[in-house]
């Protein structure tokens, strides 16, 4: 039986092996954050090998990597815990929150308006990744964010990953301080529901 069941499910489904989707890339920072939330302490020897500089991350933040990559680490490090869906939210959402604690973002979104942030979400989201696409609109006073991507690339499990990045910020920021919820996915899309603050 296979220690990484899903990992190794998911490349099956990959249409170029691990040269599939060579125009979305991400930015490397985002690794030096799991490998402190969540670090390997035994490496599984079926890991694909171009996986293991991820593990104890030195490359630099700045620098460009494969969004593959992210979603192939994440799917190992799920496999490797045994995270169903809910706790891979949960643990997205703990990365979300260091990054939304720290010096440098910790007031970008904090204090942002509703209409700031419809811009401001989006326009993070394309500072740190390319070849997929993030998208807000205001829905009455709640904002709803659209994850687009080519088809293939994010399965479920990614998803309700990205779902706690979003009910992170949601917790973050003071117009909102509420929940962000899952409404819809497909193969190419996911809908985040982010809502405003009671009272």
């Amino acid at each position: 039986m296979s220690s990484l069941p899903r990992l190794e499910a998911f490349m099956a489904t990959l249409p170029d092996g691990l040269k599939s989707y060579p125009a979305c890339r991400g930015k490397a920072s985002l690794f030096r954050i799991v490998g402190e939330l969540a670090p390997v302490t035994v490496v599984p020897t079926s890991l694909p090998p171009h996986l293991l500089p991820y593990l104890n991350c030195t490359i630099p933040a700045s620098q460009w990597v494969p969004e593959l990559d992210y979603v192939l680490f994440s799917i190992a490090l799920a496999d490797i815990n045994g995270w169903d869906n809910d706790a891979m939210r949960e643990f997205w959402q703990r990365v979300m929150t260091k990054i939304n604690n720290s010096a440098m973002y910790g007031l970008l979104f904090r204090f942002l308006s509703a209409k700031m942030l419809v811009s401001t979400v989006a326009s993070r989201w394309s500072s740190f990744h390319l070849g997929t696409t993030c998208t807000t609109v205001r829905d009455g006073d709640d904002l709803v964010v659209a994850l687009g991507w080519p088809r293939g690339l994010f399965p479920e499990l990614i998803v309700h990953g990205y779902h706690g990045v979003f009910t992170a910020l949601a917790q973050h920021s003071r117009y909102f301080k509420g929940t962000a919820t899952l409404i819809d996915f497909s193969d190419e899309q996911a809908r985040y529901r982010l809502r405003v603050a009671e009272g």
